[in-house]
């Protein structure tokens, strides 16, 4: 039997010979299955708008171009009249928003010098910028002149400014101009020496404070005083509150030195039958005389509907 014929050396660099398609590959161990019901991963939810301690969103910007600048260029002006400076909004109830809220603290005259404003019921007094620029420039074309028989004005006292809540603070009410920045409630004037101009005062010159009444009507949209409605006896209610009338409202009477309050009613005074033990005999009883019904007042459903503080 013949042997078989030898093979070839194999070339240099052919000694590698391929694994044949039988050749195992050992792979590493695959990952143990996920439990079953386990919750697919989420993306992490996105963080909401910051919020104030009440738990409210704090606003952000207006992001309206034009009331950004009409903003800007009420704060130009503003510097010119007041020491001011920009507040950040304010966001409550619903009608309780404000966003071009400036502090005020005191009025620029036009030869120099200042007139500090002092809020003792209030942290500062704050308003819309539109607002303290009428009250600022009635202080320094109106009340500086009215008021120079008096001296210097050294400070304006104020009652209320930015306040968020209903008008006259009854509940039910609709929002007041002040819950917008809008409004503004002054008690005096001050001069030197600490004299103080109450302008509610019926003993004050009451020619001084008249031709107050008749500036500050001419310039807002709303005046409450005494004899208005109960509300602002002790002070002077301003607001440029607007109206789709655009009729102003103005309610001061001003006081001379004879105003004396109304008396206040006294309890019902014991009959004289009464015995203790018994109940008194009722007192008889008199029909007033039937008034003619009072004509209607063409103004007063406008009035009732502007009233406000």
């Amino acid at each position: 039997m013949p042997l078989p014929r030898p093979r070839p050396a194999a070339a240099p660099g052919q000694g590698f010979q391929p694994a044949s398609a039988s050749t195992t590959i050992i792979l590493p161990p695959a990952p143990p299955p996920l439990p079953a019901g386990l919750p697919v991963t989420a993306p992490l939810p996105r963080p909401g708008p910051p919020r104030d301690e009440a738990g409210l969103p704090i606003p952000g910007p207006v992001g309206d171009p034009e009331r950004d600048a009409a903003q800007t260029a009420c704060l130009a002006r503003l510097a010119g009249l007041a020491e001011a400076e920009p507040e950040p909004p304010v966001l409550g109830p619903a009608g309780c928003e404000t966003r071009e809220l400036v502090k005020l603290t005191a009025i620029r005259l036009p030869g120099g010098g200042r007139i500090a404003i002092h809020a003792p019921f209030q942290p500062q007094t704050r308003l819309r910028c539109t607002m303290a620029e009428a009250f600022a420039q009635w202080v320094r074309e109106d009340v500086v002149a009215l008021t120079a028989s008096a001296g210097p004005i050294t400070g304006l006292l104020v009652d209320s400014s930015t306040e968020c809540r209903t008008r006259n603070r009854v509940v039910g009410a609709k929002m007041s101009e002040h819950g917008t920045g809008n409004a503004i409630d002054v008690r005096a004037v001050s001069f030197g020496g600490g004299r103080n101009l109450v302008l509610t005062d019926h003993l004050a010159d009451k020619g001084v404070r008249t031709a107050l009444a008749e500036s500050v009507c001419g310039r807002f949209m709303t005046v409450l005083g005494p004899g208005s409605d109960g509300y602002h006896e002790s002070h002077v209610h301003l607001d440029l509150a607007e109206r789709r009338s655009g009729t102003r409202l103005c309610k001061w009477e001003v006081r001379d030195a004879s105003w004396k309050p109304p008396a206040k009613p006294k309890p019902d005074a014991k009959p004289p039958d009464a015995k203790p033990g018994k109940p008194a005999k009722p007192a008889p009883t008199e029909e007033p005389d039937a008034e003619p019904e009072a004509e209607p007042d063409a103004a007063a459903p406008a009035a009732a509907a502007a009233a406000e503080e």
